[in-house]
């Protein structure tokens, strides 16, 4: 009697659905033949179905979480743009509020840098300390 290698047999109904896998060292998809081929010649009844490779399985597996991955990523980008409109926001009305004494400094031989550095100096420190304290109390 020729040596068998090892093999389990487990009872199976016909309810019940079976999944083989198979590593090869070629192509999965050049194999697929040969193994309709053997699969025919246990039982010609027996269907495959649902035949994929395992990279094409994990991606099935993982694309659930891809997608939340994706759409936390879109809010997030989402929040950072609204943040920054909202700045600014918050900065323009401020030097709106003060192009008169923006005029008056420029008018008297300020530079433009120095008058910019002023405003943002001045107006940036307090809209984040504001910013980042309501963002610690909405958490």
């Amino acid at each position: 009697m020729k040596e068998q290698p090892y093999a389990v047999w487990v009872p199976f109904d016909a309810t019940s659905n079976a999944t083989i896998m198979l590593r090869t060292s070629r192509p999965p998809r050049l194999v697929l033949p040969a193994i309709r081929e053997a699969m025919a010649a246990i039982d010609s009844d027996l269907p495959l179905i649902d035949v994929i490779t395992m990279e094409e399985q994990i991606s099935k597996i993982l694309q659930r979480e891809r997608m939340f991955a994706t759409l936390c990523s879109a809010v997030g980008i989402l929040a950072l743009v609204l943040t920054v409109i909202g700045l600014y926001g918050v900065m323009s009305y401020g030097a709106s509020r003060r192009r008169s004494e923006i005029g008056v400094r420029l008018a008297l031989g300020a530079v433009p840098l120095d008058v910019l550095t002023m405003v943002l100096r001045e107006g940036l420190p307090d809209r984040c300390y504001w910013h980042g304290n309501w963002r610690s109390l909405a958490w």
